[in-house]
């Protein structure tokens, strides 16, 4: 595999086994720590717009393609921030000692914290509650008397 292509994956936070390493580790904590609020805000909407790529969620968002290509260079900065500059030292620990891999999975706890950041917003939490409106709540009681576990009715 190219470098380019694993630093893509990286980017993109591609499925990799979670058995990181140690320099994994490292790599992972220095870039969650060196990103802001902004950085993550800019993370979720770069991987927002790749998924509405998909057919099946493209009619969801009306993007230009000059607001894809900012959000693009915009989130290749970022990453040419955190790798090259920014954790450098773990960047090139995790390279030689557990290989181009390290960036994936370094990728995927960014891309984690990014989602972690969005997901806490209380206009989020609201708009998620609102699916327990249309659950089949007695169905889900059943399951958990079955289960032998309490049910927390509202």
């Amino acid at each position: 595999m190219r470098f380019e292509a694993s630093l893509g994956l990286a980017v993109l936070a591609a499925a990799v086994p979670a058995n990181a390493g140690v320099f994994t580790d490292d790599l992972s904590r220095c870039i969650v720590q060196k990103t802001t609020d902004t950085d993550r805000t800019l993370l979720v909407k770069w991987m927002f717009a790749a998924v509405t790529r998909n057919p099946d969620l493209a009619g969801m968002a009306s993007l230009s393609e000059a607001d894809r290509d900012k959000l693009n260079s915009s989130t290749a900065a970022l990453y040419d921030r955190l790798i090259l500059s920014d954790c450098r030292s773990q960047s090139v620990a995790a390279l030689k000692n557990e290989g181009v891999g390290s960036l994936g999975q370094a990728g995927q706890v960014l891309g984690s914290a990014a989602a972690r950041q969005l997901m806490g917003s209380p206009e989020v939490s609201t708009e998620m509650e609102k699916m327990g409106n249309g659950i089949d709540k007695a169905r889900w009681k059943a399951l958990a008397d079955e289960a032998g576990v309490p049910w927390k009715d509202d």
